[in-house]
C-alpha cells in the first residue's frame, strides 16, 4: 500500500510540473491582441485590423488593403509585447 500511495504521489507531482512549464510558454491570441488594440486604434470605413507576430511583439495596424502607408492618410502601427500585452509603441509612419 505504501508503495501505491508513493507511485501515485509522484506521478501527480509530475503532472503537476508538466502543467506549470506548460502555462509559462502560452502566447496572447489574436481576438486578445485585438482586443488590447481596439481602444486604441478606431477602424474607419472600408478597413480592417491586421497583425502580424514577430520575435515576441504584435504589430496591429488598421487598413483598407492590409498594407501600412505613409504620407497623407498614414498607417498607424501598435507595437504590443506578447508576454504582457503591454503596448511597447504607437508609431505613424509618415
Amino acid at each position: 500500500m505504501k508503495n501505491i500511495a508513493f507511485i501515485l504521489t509522484l506521478v501527480a507531482g509530475t503532472l503537476s510540473i508538466g502543467c506549470s512549464k506548460a502555462s509559462l510558454s502560452t502566447h496572447l491570441t489574436k481576438a486578445q491582441v485585438l482586443t488590447i488594440a481596439k481602444p486604441v486604434l478606431p477602424l474607419h470605413p472600408g478597413e480592417s485590423y491586421y497583425e502580424s507576430f514577430t520575435n515576441g511583439t504584435w504589430k496591429v495596424w488598421a487598413s483598407d488593403d492590409g498594407s501600412i502607408k505613409g504620407g497623407w492618410g498614414a498607417t498607424t502601427v501598435l507595437t504590443i509585447q506578447d508576454a504582457d500585452g503591454k503596448i511597447l509603441s504607437q508609431t505613424t509612419n509618415l
